[in-house]
C-alpha cells in the first residue's frame, strides 16, 4: 500500500501520538521519588496543585518527565515513522494536530488507588514530539538489512527505534559497518541487543571519514586500559586512604569496573563475529 501523503501523513501520525498521550499512566516509585525529592510531593493531593499550574516552573519540569517518549512509547509509533517521511514544516503540522485535540491524560500513583484527570499544556505536546525525531530517517540500506536479518517485527522496532535516537552520520563506512554488525549478530538476539548501544555510541564519537574497524579496535583497547587503571586504584585503596593518593597527584577514575568488563566481553563477542582483526593497523595504533 502506498504511503499516505501530505496532511492525511500528518493527521495519521498525531491520531497515533493522541492515543498514546491519552492513556492511562501509572508513575512508578522512581518518579515518584524523584518528585518528591525535587518538588516535596509524596502524594497526589500535593501533587496536583503544582500540575495544575503549567505556567509554574515546577510543574513544567515534572510534565516534562511525565511526556519523556520512553523506547517502549516510541516503539509504537516506529511502524507509522517507518513508513513516511517528516521534515520540520511536518513536525510543526502534528504539534498544531495534537494542540487542537486539547488532549488530556489520566494520572495515578504507584498505589493506584487515586487517579486525576489532566490537561496536558501545550510545551509538554511541542517537548514530546521534538523528542521523538521524527524528521531522522534511517539508511535505506539500513532498512533494508534489517528486513533481510530480523525476522521479529517488535525487535526491529526496538533497533530502529535506538538508531533513530543516535547521532550517527550517514558516512559510508560507518553505515557499512553498523550493516554487518546487525549481519553478523542478528543470529545471535541478546547479543545484538547488548552491543547495539555500544556500537551507537562508538559511531556517534568518531570521524566521519575515520576507518571503522581499527578505530573499533582502539576503542576496545581504551576500555581495557580503563579497566587496569581503575583494577590498579582499587587495589592502592585497600592500602591508602583517597586523601593519600591524591596528595601523591593519584586522580581516582570513575570507572565501573564490573561494566567495563561486561564491555568489554561484549565487545571481545563483537569482533569475533565481524572477524575484525587483532591489531589496528597504522602508526596511530597505541603500543600495548
Amino acid at each position: 500500500m502506498e504511503p499516505p501523503a501530505g496532511e492525511n501523513r500528518h493527521r495519521l501520525l498525531a491520531d497515533r501520538i493522541a492515543a498514546v498521550l491519552s492513556g492511562r499512566t501509572v508513575l512508578d516509585q522512581k518518579t515518584m521519588d524523584y518528585i518528591d525529592s525535587t518538588h516535596a510531593a509524596a502524594s497526589m493531593d500535593s501533587l496536583l496543585p503544582i500540575l495544575s499550574d503549567p505556567e509554574n516552573s515546577e510543574a513544567e519540569t515534572i510534565y516534562e518527565l511525565l511526556f519523556f517518549p520512553t523506547q517502549t512509547v516510541q516503539e509504537q509509533l516506529e511502524p507509522i515513522l517507518s513508513q513516511n517521511a517528516y521534515d520540520d514544516p511536518g513536525v510543526l503540522a502534528v504539534i498544531d494536530l495534537l494542540i487542537q485535540k486539547q488532549l488530556q491524560t489520566r494520572i495515578c500513583l504507584p498505589d493506584q488507588k487515586k487517579e486525576v484527570c489532566l490537561h496536558i499544556p501545550d510545551f509538554a505536546i511541542r517537548q514530546f514530539v521534538y523528542r521523538l525525531h521524527i524528521t531522522r530517517k534511517l539508511h535505506p540500506t539500513l532498512s533494508q538489512t534489517l528486513a533481510r536479518c530480523v525476522p521479529d517485527e517488535k525487535q526491529i522496532n526496538r533497533i530502529r527505534v535506538q538508531i533513530r535516537n543516535a547521532r550517527i552520520s550517514d558516512s559510508q563506512e560507518g553505515i557499512a559497518f553498523l550493516r554487518r554488525f546487525i549481519e553478523k549478530t542478528h543470529s545471535f538476539p541478546d547479543l545484538l541487543e547488548k552491543a547495539l548501544p555500544l556500537i551507537l555510541d562508538f559511531l556517534d564519537q568518531i570521524k566521519p571519514e575515520a576507518e571503522v574497524d581499527p578505530e573499533f579496535l582502539r576503542t576496545k583497547q581504551l576500555y581495557a586500559r580503563m579497566l587496569e587503571q581503575a583494577s590498579r586504584i582499587e587495589q592502592a585503596l585497600k592500602d591508602h586512604a583517597v586523601e593519600s593518593l591524591m596528595l601523591k597527584g593519584i586522580s581516582i577514575p570513575a570507572v565501573n569496573i564490573q561494566e567495563t568488563k561486561k564491555k568489554i566481553e561484549i565487545l571481545d563477542q563483537v569482533c569475533a563475529l565481524m572477524a575484525i582483526p587483532s591489531d589496528p593497523k597504522g602508526p596511530e595504533s597505541p603500543a600495548r
